[in-house]
C-alpha cells in the first residue's frame, strides 16, 4: 500500500516556521477562539508541530486550524505541567465538551511522551 503524503497547509506555514526548537506547549486554534482544536507539548516545538501530518485525521485537523500559538517553558516537565493545566482549564470552561468525555490522546515515542487535547466534533 503506497504511503500517503500530506502537505502542510499554506495558511499555517508562517506560524509553524516561527516556532522555536525549544520546549513548551502549542495550541491549534480553529474558528472558535474559545475552544482549541488541540493542545500539545514537546521538547522541540517546531519539530513536533511539523510532524502533525502523519495521518488522515491530523491532516483534517490542520485544515480546520486557523492559527498556531505557543508558550515556551523551562523544560520538558514545565511543558507537561502547563499542558495539563491548560487541558484542565479548557474542560472547566467548556462543560459541554467535558460531558462528551475527554478526547485526550497520549502516545509514547523514543525521545518523549506526547499528549494533547482534541476538540470533539
Amino acid at each position: 500500500m503506497p504511503r500517503i503524503v500530506y502537505r502542510y497547509p499554506d495558511h499555517l506555514r508562517a506560524d509553524a516556521e516561527a516556532l522555536p526548537a525549544a520546549p513548551g506547549i502549542y495550541i491549534f486554534h480553529g474558528d472558535n477562539p474559545q475552544l482549541p482544536l488541540y493542545i500539545g507539548k514537546s521538547v522541540n516545538l517546531r519539530a513536533r508541530v511539523l510532524s502533525h501530518l502523519r495521518t488522515r485525521g491530523e491532516a483534517r485537523m490542520l485544515r480546520q486550524a486557523r492559527h498556531i500559538s505557543y508558550q515556551r517553558t523551562a523544560g520538558e516537565v514545565g511543558a507537561l505541567l502547563l499542558e495539563a493545566q491548560l487541558i484542565k482549564q479548557q474542560y472547566a470552561a467548556e462543560p459541554a465538551a467535558a460531558a462528551q468525555g475527554p478526547a485526550v490522546f497520549v502516545t509514547t515515542g523514543r525521545q518523549q511522551a506526547r499528549g494533547g487535547l482534541c476538540a470533539a466534533g
